[in-house]
């Protein structure tokens, strides 16, 4: 069970309305047995009026005791219920004290991999790049930018020597690699305390990013799994989702976007709207080379290859598809780089 403040403030309001009754019901029992007390003790006013004012006192005796009575039951099941909430409030801000703690160990963890990748990326993009951090630092005017025009110029301005096609793909990934680092610190993913929530996994997307296209440009294959065992450490307040590596598994290795993946997509969309010879996906783009479509009855089957151009990188994959769909059933596609 999942207790918020919400709960534990609407349960304590509810309390203090039913303390008020009971006290307002001792109030009127007080004022009850004055009444009795002037009908049977004194002489005032006259013995009719006495005997009405101790009948009414008593009405009121039995009706202020009733309420106190059931005001004392209310507040005592209530009292008993903020008790429980706040003993589970407490084990959970045990848990969020836990999880934070881990949190800061896998920062921590993530910070010394950064230091340690940024001292291996300072030395390989000097190969290519006069300056690695001030390019980076200038990089903001490609991500505004993003033109072959503008990119050329960024390149002509930084780079350490001609480059050529690979080298300016690699070049722009690492300086990419680099702002999904710097974004993998955004600091709302790292103050809440449940890691499912869409901060934190948000933020670990750009992790994931930045583990991508170290993989790509350096060859490091040891980078996922090394970060996957620190999220393990991190636990979820949600025991469905287990810990940090079950969420990155779960919603973030999905999510992570190859060529093959975009001409997967445009393979499947190309059955049901008609493309050109370019076509615009997102960040990529989907120069078709070759496509052919052959209908048998309620069948369809697709055929083609092209090349998927990342915008951002400027990379570009040739790969093959065919897409086969059946109005009785899903399309299934596959594509070959």
């Amino acid at each position: 069970m999942l207790v918020t403040s919400a709960d534990v403030a609407s349960l304590d309001a509810l309390l203090i309305r039913w303390e008020s009754a009971e006290y307002v019901a001792t109030v009127f029992v007080i004022l009850a047995c004055v009444g009795e007390f002037v009908a049977e003790f004194t002489e005032i006013r006259t013995k009719e009026w006495r005997d009405k004012l101790g009948k009414m006192s008593l009405l009121v005796l039995i009706a202020a005791l009733s309420l106190e009575l059931v005001s004392l039951v209310r507040t005592n099941n209530l009292s008993g219920r903020e008790i429980a909430l706040l003993g589970i409030d407490l084990q959970q801000e045990k848990q969020r004290t836990a999880t934070a703690e881990s949190n800061s160990a896998q920062a921590q963890y993530v910070a010394a991999k950064a230091n340690e990748r940024a001292g291996k990326l300072e030395k390989e993009a000097a190969e290519l790049l006069r300056d690695p951090w001030a390019a980076r630092n200038d990089y903001i005017d490609v991500v505004l930018n993003r033109a072959d025009e503008n990119v050329a110029d960024f390149l002509g301005k930084h780079a350490a020597r001609d480059l050529n096609r690979e080298d300016q793909i690699r070049a722009l990934k690492m300086l990419e690699m680099q702002r999904h680092a710097m974004l993998m610190y955004t600091s709302c993913g790292w103050f809440f305390d449940e890691l499912s929530g869409l901060e934190t996994v948000q933020v670990v997307q750009y992790a994931g990013r930045a583990i991508q296209l170290a993989r790509e440009t350096t060859g490091t294959q040891q980078l996922e799994a090394q970060f996957c065992e620190k999220l393990r450490e991190a636990k979820s307040n949600v025991r469905e989702y287990g810990n940090g590596e079950e969420i990155y598994k779960k919603w973030v290795a999905p999510a992570i976007v190859t060529a093959d993946k975009v001409m997967g997509h445009y393979a499947i969309s190309s059955l049901f709207e008609s493309y050109g010879d370019k076509t615009k996906i997102y960040c990529y783009t989907v120069e078709r080379e070759q496509y052919g479509v052959e209908t048998e009855g309620r069948v369809r089957l697709a055929v083609g290859r092209g090349r998927v151009r990342s915008e951002i990188t400027k990379e570009q994959t040739p790969i093959s598809f065919a897409v086969l769909f059946a109005r009785s059933l899903c399309a299934a596609a596959a594509v070959l780089c």
